[in-house]
């Protein structure tokens, strides 16, 4: 079996490994429960959060079929982080070369932050692949412009615009087409692939200008209130990377540590210092003059990469099925120069440009997202929405590995794997400890069958609703089910944290609650309080207790469940 495909099966053993455990966390029964509408209904309730539809109705068809079991949905996120390996394999041989494809492929396949997303029923495994389809046809529409480059550049945004909003922070990458060999043809054709992308997406236009103006709870922006926004790429390409130390929703499974982060980070340096250097030696001033004479005095021998116009350097092309332009192939490590002096530019020239457009997908959606949430408002989302630049990291991290001489480039892929290894040795060896209510529905909703009678009212607060309601989605009328605070019913992923962040409002709110709820025609006897120890619900109790309902201690369960019965 070659080299290709057994990484591929290392990465598929990690993927699908104990990939069961856990129940479903409050996101992904928010997927759950939302893919049982008609089609209808979905885009309808998609009208009101933030999400794009292609996931989502793909998982109301995969359901149909398969379940809504937690292995069902999370079937499919496992089947798309490994097939993203050979992807990577494949359009890296045709970029760059097997040996860099193959360094890519290894990053990959053991990347811990894709590895955690493979596990997860929500749409970020499909990013990674229409990322890497776009940047493979947008370097064919810039190297050998062809009608199929601008088909299969429409189809890979259009199907990542409809996964995830974030690729519009890619569409700036085309205008690399105005230093194309072939300007004026490139121009023509990524013009055309770019009117057939606004053309598929105007349908759901008027649906993406709906959600950008609801009234959805800025919970990005609570997140960057504490933080500043300078550090959001260096933490993302940390996160990347093969160890971080990773902001809640990544840090769970993993060892999340600072010290893992700066390695990280040291690789993330190596990786794109080495790409800008390789950028100047290619260039034509770089190849009259050399690099500048501190940058070469400061770099260690073996570090810098090999000349790419040096015939002893294993990166020249040569003839292969695999053609670019002139019908050549991307060179490997041990190739011989065969062809013409002329043809040999070319092929620099191509690789050239594959390379500057690889760095492009990495830094530009990442940057042009810091901007956005700098300028206007926070949209980045460290270690789950960067995952667009991913698979173009690993791409570039093998590119750049490639050309440097043997003992660097193996002492870089060894610092990769082993800082992966101790920051996936608690997802391979341990349980996977519970993060917060978010993940507790199975709990929740078995203590609530034992307890709670048919009939009685169960009160959700904080993060607990969505997956509680999934698993007791085998009777979904057993109990009278509500939200607190008012409001929050209406979508069922909504969590309104001003509550607990100001006292005023949480009165306000425990008020409104308690008067819909007690002084009605038919006041509940018996009322279960889910998470009744989480923050903001501590006016809610009191609004309870003074309309005359006590606490029932033997049918409580802890910070899990409050019983409070009517006297």
């Amino acid at each position: 079996m070659s080299a290709p495909w057994l990484v591929t099966l290392g990465g598929a053993a990690l993927r699908f490994h104990q990939l069961a455990r856990e129940p479903f966390w409050f996101d992904e029964a928010y997927t759950a429960l939302s893919v049982q509408l008609p089609v209808r209904g979905i885009l309808e309730r998609l009208r009101g959060e933030g999400n794009a539809p292609l996931y989502y109705l793909l998982m109301h068809a995969w359901s149909a079929v398969f379940g809504d079991g937690v292995y069902a949905f999370r079937l499919v996120s496992a089947l798309l982080g490994t097939l993203t390996i050979p992807l990577l394999y494949w359009i890296g041989v045709r970029m760059f070369s097997r040996r860099a494809a193959l360094i890519a492929a290894i990053l990959a396949a053991v990347a811990p932050l894709h590895i955690h997303y493979s596990q997860e029923a929500r749409m970020y495994p499909l990013v990674p692949p229409f990322a890497l389809m776009a940047l493979y046809a947008l370097d064919r529409l810039l190297i050998v412009p062809a009608a199929w480059a601008v088909v299969g550049f429409a189809v890979a945004v259009l199907g990542g615009l409809y996964t995830q909003y974030y690729f519009l922070f890619f569409l700036p990458l085309a205008a690399a087409v105005l230093w194309a060999p072939q300007r004026r043809r490139s121009l023509v054709f990524t013009a055309g692939a770019l009117l057939l992308v606004g053309l598929g997406f105007a349908p759901w236009i008027p649906s993406f200008i709906d959600q950008a103006s609801n009234s959805s709870p800025d919970w990005i922006g609570g997140f960057w209130r504490t933080r500043s926004l300078a550090i959001a790429v260096p933490w993302s390409l940390q996160s990347l990377g093969p160890g971080a130390l990773y902001p809640g929703w990544a840090t769970f499974k993993f060892m999340s540590s600072s010290s893992t982060g700066a390695l990280s980070l040291m690789f993330a340096a190596l990786v794109i210092g080495g790409a800008v250097v390789q950028l100047v030696k290619s260039s034509p001033s770089g190849r009259r003059q050399g690099l500048h004479p501190w940058l070469m005095g400061a770099a260690p021998p073996g570090l810098l990469p090999q000349d790419p116009t040096d015939d002893k350097s294993g990166i020249e092309p040569r003839k292969g099925r695999h053609s670019r332009a002139g019908g050549e192939a991307p060179g490997e490590f041990g190739d011989s120069c065969e062809g013409s002096p002329q043809e040999d530019r070319q092929s620099l020239t191509q690789r050239t440009t594959s390379l500057a457009l690889t760095l492009g997908a990495v830094l530009v959606p990442l940057c042009l997202a810091c901007v956005v949430s700098l300028m206007r408002h926070p949209v980045y989302v460290v270690a789950r929405y960067d995952l667009i630049a991913w698979g173009a990291y690993c791409l570039l991290s093998g590119a750049v590995l490639a050309r440097f001489k043997p003992p660097v480039m193996l002492a870089a892929v060894a610092l990769w794997l082993g800082v992966a290894g101790v920051t996936l040795w608690p997802y391979l060896t341990t349980e996977r400890p519970k993060r917060n209510y978010a993940d507790m529905g199975d709990r929740i909703a078995q203590a609530l069958v034992q307890r709670a009678r048919p009939g009685e009212s169960v009160v959700f607060t904080a993060a607990t609703r969505t997956m509680t309601q999934y698993y007791l989605r085998a009777d979904p009328q057993r109990f009278r089910l509500a939200s607190y605070p008012l409001g929050t019913d209406a979508h069922l992923g909504w969590i309104d944290d001003r509550i607990q962040n100001s006292p005023q409002l949480a009165a306000e709110a425990a008020q409104r609650f308690a008067a819909w709820l007690v002084d009605s025609g038919d006041p509940p006897v018996v009322i279960w309080i889910v998470a009744p120890r989480s923050r903001g619900t501590a006016p809610l109790l009191a609004e309870l207790q003074r309309r005359g309902y006590v606490e029932d201690g033997k049918r409580s369960l802890g910070a899990l469940l409050l019983c409070l019965r009517r006297t």
